[in-house]
């Protein structure tokens, strides 16, 4: 009937306008609640009875999370609808009921801007009824850290406004714009610039380094795409430092320890390295970028080599190492799941030749997941020995080295979840009818300790070497600035 007639959901049903959703939240239906959910527009939670209240306040009086998370999956905005006659937030009330755990969930997914001084008293109640259940904890460090932010952000802009009024030596700022373009300080780079765009122009004495040459020498990307929304862009990438370098030497040497040493594997940080040269390469003007020398004669693609090439022998030998562990087990896996396709649970019938299982559900699962682990172990032994007998060039650890890599360890991912469902499988048609089937559960279990492991050892590499090969750190969509 509430699927012919959505309307029938916001029709009240109590004298005080209630509709199903707010009766289903007082009395705790979970079940009815999550189906009258599913089933009702966005809209229809933001429904308030005569005394001011949504159904998600229905749930927080009553304390069931469970109520309250399926509404706020469903529509956010109902988090920010203050409640009379005290007009506080839900996470507020949540706190005031004494509801700890349903006032920490809201606060979690409550934005932070409704609490925010602007938007009037909010903020301090939710503060005030933590104290009432001396349950301060995270709000108030969040709430604390969000504060002290919009206050740098407020002192910073009106330090530099009182800069353009009063005598301040120029070179003292740009003192400040370098140290901040070391640390990636985007906000107090852009803010200053915008005060005294000329500070851009001032070099640093010793080295005669602008803010980007800092910038790149310490790879802080988000202070380097500054410069692709600078109108005087030209100005600031064809300078040369005392030394003759141009800012592509200086992406041609490597950065400070700390700075590499936040990329996990040298192949990935030779990646790294490669990739914020190419990206100052296309910045600078063709006469810097081809044949531009420095004071020792030489250029920036001379300078890189010159740099790196402990790095590149080094990224050798840790990818040769990731895929000769690599394809070993691979090469086992293929092995075990090549000879379990041959090697058939309950074996054949021996008038016909078919397997006596084949009808069987979990038959099918081995079948498919044997099928599934065999091909993908043989690609990942494939792609581990694409990289093994690759020439370890330069522009091999930009892109050809890395797929090939995640190529195979995405396959090898696979292959090794697969192989333990065919075993599993095998298992359960072997024993489901004897009297050891108690045994498929321990078993059940025991199986997902390596997969745990899997997840825990090999997953992190691919998903870094993924985000480094088809990620991008830097961003070209810049608005004009200062």
């Amino acid at each position: 009937m509430v699927e012919q007639d959505s309307d029938l959901l916001c029709v009240s049903l109590t004298p005080s306008g209630q509709t199903c959703l707010h009766v289903a939240a007082l009395f705790r239906h979970l079940d009815l609640a999550v189906e009258l959910v599913k089933l009702s527009p966005k809209q229809n939670l933001e429904i308030v009875d005569s005394f001011g209240n949504t159904p998600l306040t229905i749930a927080i009086v009553t304390g069931d999370i469970g109520i309250a998370k399926c509404m706020v999956q469903k529509n956010t905005k109902i988090l920010g609808i203050a409640t009379p006659p005290l007009n506080e937030l839900p996470v507020s009330m949540a706190f005031r009921y004494g509801h700890k755990e349903m006032g920490r969930y809201l606060y979690s997914v409550t934005p932070l801007e409704f609490l925010m001084p602007e938007r009037g008293p909010l903020g301090s109640q939710l503060l005030f009824c933590c104290l009432l259940t001396q349950d301060l904890g995270e709000a108030k460090q969040k709430y604390d850290e969000q504060l002290v932010q919009q206050q740098k952000a407020e002192i910073l802009k009106i330090v530099c406004e009182s800069v353009k009024t009063i005598k301040v030596d120029a070179y003292v700022i740009a003192e400040a714009m370098f140290h901040a373009a070391r640390e990636g300080n985007v906000e107090f780079v852009v803010q200053v610039s915008k005060a005294i765009p000329e500070v851009l122009l001032i070099l640093e004495r010793d080295s005669h380094w602008n803010i980007f040459f800092f910038a790149v020498h310490h790879r802080q990307a988000k202070v380097f795409n500054l410069i692709h929304g600078l109108r005087f862009k030209d100005a600031l990438v064809s300078g040369f430092d005392d030394h003759g370098n141009t800012l592509l030497h200086v992406a041609a040497k490597q950065p400070p320890y700390k700075q590499l040493d936040r990329i996990n594997g040298e192949a990935l940080q030779m990646q790294s390295e490669l990739l914020w040269f190419k990206e100052v390469e296309s910045v600078v003007p063709p006469r810097i970028r081809v044949g531009a020398q420095n004071s020792s004669g030489m250029t920036a693609e001379e300078t890189f080599r010159a740099n790196h090439e402990e790095l590149r022998k080094e990224g050798e030998k840790w990818i040769k190492k990731t895929a000769s562990s690599g394809s070993v087990v691979a090469a086992l896996i293929l092995t075990i799941t090549f000879a379990a396709a041959f090697t058939i649970p309950g074996g054949n019938n021996q008038e016909f030749g078919y397997p006596i299982f084949l009808k069987h559900g979990f038959f099918k699962l081995f079948i498919f997941s044997t099928i599934l682990s065999v091909l993908s172990s043989s690609t990942s032994v494939l792609m581990f020995l694409g990289v093994l007998t690759s020439r370890y060039s330069e522009e091999d650890f930009l892109r050809s080295l890395p797929t090939k890599l995640i190529i195979g360890l995405s396959t090898l991912f696979l292959s090794i979840p697969t192989m333990i469902v065919a075993f599993l499988a095998a298992i359960h048609l072997m024993l489901k009818h004897s009297n050891y089937s108690w045994g498929l559960l321990p078993i059940l279990v025991l199986a997902s300790v390596p997969l745990s492991l899997l997840v825990f050892s090999l997953f992190p590499l691919l998903l870094s070497t993924t985000f480094y090969t088809f990620g991008d750190i830097f961003d070209r969509n810049v608005e004009p600035w200062p």
